[in-house]
């Protein structure tokens, strides 16, 4: 609902209107009125509003003055006159002073609700933009306090949720969000549904699997807490492998970002694969139960990897895994077992551990279930096993492999593609095509996807000035546009945008 301030210095036209709009369809909220500019400035000092109605002629001071010091002091205020004249100089003025839209005496009530509606719109979607970007700062490093949006502080009472659709991943691994379905639209009927006075705003989280939720109410949640449970449960049963880790009420909006920070970091404890579920967030203790591979499955494992007996390796590795889905570890404490496991091998390469670990990070984001883990991880394992196989290969074979890669990077950098990708396309192991990879051309595939797809970006902003930058991100391969455009700066030190304006100013190649 926006909040709407009239100045008009004909009183029946004043109450009219005042009469008309309170009885509109249009969400808005007549928060004050005046006969003159002065008193209309007075008003609006003490409580703005997000509309300004007001009539050009006018005693004490005329609308357009209003108008000037309005908007110079409360930028975000919108603004409509109202004037019996259609001249060319208040026109120009009304122009200069980016005045929203205008109204003609005598006013025609279907033209007033049309105006108002329009510019209505505006402002509902740039409020919910603003809200939309306050709550991103969740994920912002920077150290300057934000403003919270006023629509914000409006509402006494909040409640955060935060749901993660599959695993929580990092930068390197958002290719596997492809294949999860994005859900927000089904949350926000779910809450319209059963929560019909609240107010709500659901947000992408950091990545496009997570959701943010956040509830305001005029009371104290817990008044709603049956309603609450039916659509946690909803939600529980509505969207697979997804995990809700939900907080306690807050009692204002100064709260909040920190509130989505520590559920987020609360997920990756608790996101068990291929089960879905509903967590209160644990304030006095939310630590995790950390991990310990047991003394006889790494014996038994170790034996195995010194007698270089691989057959033995997998069967003993599957009964742990076995063992693990029983326990129903976490994403975070399956991650910690598997870097154990890879400990236990004697790696004479410290490159090639830490691709293979990141290989295993990435098993772990991407497998949907215990038996995917398995499949994805097993295959990792077996690297350590072929060391003499992959000696094996000369400089300029390694360098001829690393070269077929690169080939294919640049003939399918459109398409989504991973590390699991590469290594099913060239049948070795992720670990091992990274570790190739990087010894020919000093970055990782990934990294060298990247700056393909940078450089075709780069020619997409330049050669045609009308795409959007959501399809140049398309074009190039790139799903997410934010991710884009992030990866994008830290390529070229500019962002899309600061690129395009530089190339119309012949200031790049």
């Amino acid at each position: 609902m926006i909040k709407v301030f009239i100045a008009e210095d004909e009183k029946l036209l004043l109450n009219g209107l005042i009469t008309f709009l309170n009885a509109s369809d249009v969400p808005l909220k007549i928060i004050g009125s005046a006969l003159n500019g002065q008193d209309a400035w007075q008003q609006i000092r003490k409580n703005p509003p997000d509309l300004l109605i007001t009539d050009i002629r006018m005693p004490v001071m005329t609308g357009l003055e209003l108008i000037e010091r309005a908007t110079r002091d409360y930028p975000e205020i919108m603004t409509i006159i109202i004037s019996g004249y259609s001249d060319f100089e208040y026109a120009r003025t009304s122009l200069r002073l980016n005045v929203s839209d205008y109204l003609l005496k005598p006013l025609m009530p279907d033209e007033v609700i049309r105006t108002l509606s329009d510019v209505a719109a505006v402002i509902e979607g740039r409020k919910q933009q603003e809200v939309t970007n306050y709550f991103r700062l969740a994920f912002s490093q920077s150290p300057q306090p934000p403003r919270i949006p006023a629509v914000l502080d409006a509402v006494p009472f909040y409640l955060c949720a935060y749901s993660c659709a599959g695993p929580i991943v990092t930068e390197d691994q958002l290719s596997i969000l492809e294949a999860i379905p994005q859900y927000s639209g089904q949350f926000s009927d779910m809450v319209q549904q059963l929560l019909p006075d609240a107010v709500f705003w659901i947000v992408r989280g950091k990545y496009t699997n997570e959701n943010i939720m956040i509830l305001g109410f005029q009371t104290d949640p817990l008044a709603y807490e049956d309603t609450l449970a039916k659509l946690w449960e909803r939600l529980l049963d509505f969207i697979p492998n997804n995990t809700m880790v939900i907080g306690r009420p807050l009692v204002d909006s100064h709260g909040i970002l920190e509130e989505i920070r520590r559920l987020r970091a609360s997920l990756k404890q608790h996101i068990i694969l291929g089960i879905s579920q509903t967590l209160y967030y644990d304030y006095e203790s939310d630590n995790l139960a950390y991990p310990y591979l047991p003394k006889d499955t790494e014996a038994r494992l170790s034996f195995a990897i010194s007698s270089n007996e691989q057959k033995k390796f997998a069967a003993e590795y599957a009964r742990f895994l076995k063992t693990c889905q029983g326990e129903h570890y976490s994403q975070l404490q399956m991650e910690i077992l598997l870097r154990q496991i890879l400990h236990l091998f004697k790696f004479s390469s410290t490159t090639l551990h830490a691709d293979l670990e990141l290989d295993l990070m990435q098993a772990v984001s991407s497998s949907s279930s215990f038996q995917k883990l398995l499949e994805q991880t097993s295959r990792i394992y077996q690297i350590p096993f072929q060391k003499e196989e992959t000696a094996s290969l000369s400089a300029v074979s390694s360098y001829d492999f690393a070269f077929q890669i690169n080939k294919y990077l640049e003939e399918n950098y459109n398409q989504p593609i991973s590390l699991n990708d590469l290594s099913e396309e060239f049948h070795y192991s992720a670990g091992y095509l990274c570790n190739v990879f990087r010894t020919a051309y000093h970055v990782t595939p990934l990294r060298c996807l990247n700056q393909i797809r940078i450089e075709h970006a780069k020619k997409l902003l330049s050669g045609n000035l009308d795409i959007l930058l959501k399809d140049v991100a398309s074009c190039v391969g790139f799903t997410d546009p934010l991710y884009f455009s992030r990866l994008f700066r830290k390529e070229t030190g500019m962002s899309p945008t600061e690129y395009r304006e530089k190339w119309e100013a012949g200031e790049t190649n």
